[in-house]
């Protein structure tokens, strides 16, 4: 078994800020959300993954019942969490993003 703190600091050091912030169970609920698949949370940092990622555009195609493609708006989630660390090169590229109500 891995750990994550040490395969992704910059992100465990993220996640411990908001929890200082915002308050541990908060925080650990959105992050137990999307790993059950909820796009609510979204970390990534040097290839590794953690949560699930926010759909991106603005309608998504599924099948209904009869086997009909079908399409419907995506309803984004009123907490989502987003955090990508890259550092493939000398630059170290951070997006912490926290979009909806607090």
């Amino acid at each position: 078994m891995s750990n994550l703190r040490q395969e992704m600091p910059r992100i465990a050091a993220m996640i411990d800020d908001l929890r200082r912030e915002l308050g541990l169970l908060p925080v650990d609920r959105q992050i137990r959300r999307a790993l059950r698949g909820e796009s609510v949370f979204y970390a990534r940092e040097n290839g590794r993954e953690i949560g699930t990622p926010m759909r991106r555009g603005t309608v998504e195609i599924y099948w209904d019942e009869r086997g009909i493609s079908q399409e419907r708006p995506i309803v984004l989630p009123p907490i989502y969490i987003e955090m990508i660390v890259e550092s493939r090169s000398k630059d170290v590229r951070v997006v912490n993003r926290w979009f909806g109500k607090r």
